[in-house]
Parts: C-alpha cells; structure tokens; sequence
C-alpha cells in the first residue's frame, strides 16, 4: 500500500513539475535587409493643408528614397525624397531642400534613418535611436521609438504589420510623428531588392510645377 501511495505521490509530483515549465520561446530568424525596395503604398501626410492617396515608395540603402503621393487626377500631391545629401520636400508651395546635417531636417531624421526605415533595415538600429525610448517585439524587430531633444518636437516613430517579403522582414505600416508633421504609410505591396536608377531620387521642375 504505502509502495502505491509513493509511487501515485512521485507521478503527481513530476506530472505538476513538468506542467510547471515551459519550453523556452523559439524566436523566428532574423529577416534579411534588402538593398532596395519598390512598393506600392497608401500614404497619409499630416501638414498645413494634410494630402493622403496612393503613393509609391522606393529607397535605396544607404541613404536614398523617394515617396511620391498622387493626387485625384494622377498628378503630383506630395513628395518627399532624398539623393543621400540633401532632403527635397514638395509642398504647394514648390521644392523646399535641406542638406544634411540641417537642424530643421523633415522629421528630425537623416536620410539614412528614412531609408533604413522604408527597407526593414530596423534589428541593427538606425542613428535615430541614439538616447531613444526603444520597444522591439521577440523576434529583435524595431516596433516603436520615441526620443526628445532640446529646442525641438519630440520625435515618435512607430512600425507594425511585418511582413515576410522573399525573406526580409518588411513593416507594413510605418508612421513618424514630429511635431505638426506627421507621416503614415501603409504598402499594399513591396517588391525587394529591384535595380533602381539613382536619379529617380531627385525631383525634376516639372514635379513642381505640377504642384503649382
């Protein structure tokens, strides 16, 4: 008796112990970091007179990218985009340019902080991150940062939605927030590692007269 009491004592125990732990997480790989991207995208931009449509997306590592917003009628509504040294924004009122290093930069992020934003280039980190608040998911991913700097708006980016591209790790929905400036894009597809000519980053002046 007292044999069957031990032996139904020592089961209970190992049956509650093994209960008791869980296997370790198994995190999913690490995505590659695409070169380039080209995607096709709805693009949110929050401004004096706000503009949100289709857009097209293209960026190039290190520091290239291009983000385009069609208006109604196919035309030209906004455009952000960036040859690595300098930032041209295209507003209603025309081209407005920031080279680098400028302390009134668009969104407080150099170039290659956007880019590496736009590629999933985002488990390494970008400069942005310096002194940042920093949320990552399980899998090492950059879900959301914030950061403050003296004499300016505070700096909030968020991503979701990742996505499995031919192995990279893409976020869907990408938002930056400084300020009164704040931009949303959501891909609705993604194409990685395309050939891209570099001149598509600089705007030509009939981008801006069609803005006019």
């Amino acid at each position: 008796m007292r044999r069957s009491l031990l032996a139904v004592c020592s089961f209970l125990i190992a049956v509650t112990g093994c209960a008791g732990i869980k296997p370790p997480k198994e995190l999913p790989p690490p995505g590659r970091v695409p070169s380039s991207i080209r995607a096709q995208a709805v693009v949110e931009i929050k401004r004096l007179i706000p503009v949100s449509g289709r857009a097209n997306v293209i960026a190039k590592s290190p520091a290239s990218f291009r983000i385009e917003v069609f208006g109604p009628f196919g035309q030209t509504a906004a455009l952000l985009s960036s040859d690595g040294e300098t930032t041209y924004v295209l507003t209603e009122k025309g081209i407005e340019e920031f080279r680098k290093g400028d302390a009134d930069v668009p969104y407080s992020l150099a170039p290659e902080d956007i880019t590496s934003l736009l590629i999933g280039g985002t488990t390494a980190g970008t400069q942005a991150l310096a002194g940042a608040d920093i949320r990552r998911d399980d899998a090492g991913r950059l879900k959301s940062f914030s950061k403050a700097t003296p004499g300016k708006e505070d700096l909030n980016v968020s991503l979701d939605d990742y996505r499995d591209v031919a192995g990279a790790h893409i976020p869907f929905i990408i938002t930056i927030e400084n300020g009164k400036r704040k931009i949303e894009i959501k891909y609705k597809a993604v194409e990685v590692d395309p050939d891209i000519d570099d001149g598509v980053f600089k705007p030509d002046t009939a981008a801006a007269e069609e803005v006019k």
